[in-house]
């Protein structure tokens, strides 16, 4: 009960702060993101709420293995989109998350945020498993797995983007003669 709380109080704390700062999260969507204008204007103006429902459904305690699934979910598209622009290059940004829009962090210090709050839903949904069949246990058990991770294949993946880098400030070079 207590991490139904916890994570109620997340997913409130951020529907509220977005619902006052809704254009720092049109700007971030559009332009950090790179989602198209009227995806990321649809988004700025729903995601909110959908973070406040979800919040108080956790509080409430109401669809508990529903609303935590979908919560879970949500974080691990918010976690995938940071990562996302942190191989794109931006190593601070300004997610909006709690309202803190002129305030940066280092993506990968919101990137171990998020897994830090999706710590909560992983072992709610895993003690829920107990009632879940075995599949769902197996998928639950690998979706956690790969969240837990993230981190390395973030690591990972701006290897491959440097070297990338190199091989063509070199193959740039020799066409060059220098």
């Amino acid at each position: 009960m207590f991490l139904q709380v916890l994570l109620g109080i997340v997913f409130v704390a951020a529907g509220i702060a977005k619902l006052e700062e809704r254009y720092a999260l049109l700007r971030l969507l559009r332009d950090t993101l790179r989602l198209p204008h009227a995806l990321a204007k649809i988004t700025s103006r729903t995601l909110p709420w959908f973070e406040l429902a979800l919040g108080v459904a956790l509080l409430l305690g109401v669809a508990a293995r529903v609303v935590t699934m979908l919560a879970f979910t949500l974080l691990v598209v918010f976690t995938l989109g940071l990562a996302t622009a942190r191989l794109r290059g931006h190593r601070e940004l300004d997610c909006g998350c709690f309202g803190r829009s002129n305030q940066s962090d280092t993506t990968t210090v919101l990137i171990a945020r998020n897994l830090l709050f999706l710590s909560p839903a992983v072992v709610l949904l895993w003690s829920d498993a107990a009632s879940a069949t075995l599949s769902e246990r197996l998928i639950l058990a690998l979706v956690a797995a790969g969240i837990f991770s993230l981190p390395a294949l973030v690591r990972g993946l701006r290897q491959v983007a440097r070297m990338r880098r190199d091989i063509v400030e070199y193959t740039e070079r020799l066409l060059s003669g220098k």
